[in-house]
């Protein structure tokens, strides 16, 4: 029996400027987080600023969907219809990259919640350093970056002979 593979369209990469998906994110996405703002705002009832703010997604956490979904939709728009790319798929825009660098700079500095900018500068630079050997980490909510082969080469190294005293 042969499996079949369910492709969900909403995941399909983007070629059109006008794709309906950009009116859903805009519109519908975001109108949501708005119409969910405005209904605790005039919920019935006896409830404090502070109460009714921690009924709603924060404000700052709001700006930066809203910052995410415009700037990604205009990204993408831009590539297809300026850059005349033929198609985009939104999975390129992500900061796994970063997330796990940050990730490993925080494996490297162990128990330290507070290091100085001396320690971080230490840090990365053994990162870079080690970048070739290391291996990524495969817990997390972030995809690894796919490695390339590393070529070993099996030839000695030259030693010099230190003379005895």
């Amino acid at each position: 029996m042969e499996k079949t593979e369910k492709k969900n369209a909403d995941k399909a990469p983007f070629s059109d400027p006008n794709d309906p998906r950009f009116d859903f994110l805009e519109n519908d996405f975001l109108g949501f987080f708005e119409e969910w703002k405005r209904d605790i705002l005039s919920r019935p009832g006896i409830f404090t600023d502070s109460y009714r703010s921690r009924m709603i997604v924060s404000h700052q956490a709001l700006g930066a969907i809203q910052i995410t979904v415009k700037s990604i939709v205009s990204a993408i728009r831009y590539m297809l219809s300026e850059a005349k790319a033929p198609s985009v798929g939104p999975r390129k825009f992500n900061q796994d990259p970063l997330e796990q660098y940050f990730s490993s700079v925080r494996k490297k500095q162990g128990d330290n919640r507070n290091p100085s900018l001396k320690a971080v500068l230490d840090t990365r630079l053994n990162i870079h350093a080690q970048s070739h050997v290391s291996v990524p980490s495969r817990k997390g909510n972030t995809e690894a970056e796919k490695r390339k082969d590393i070529e070993v080469v099996e030839t000695p190294l030259l030693s010099k002979k230190v003379p005895r005293k």
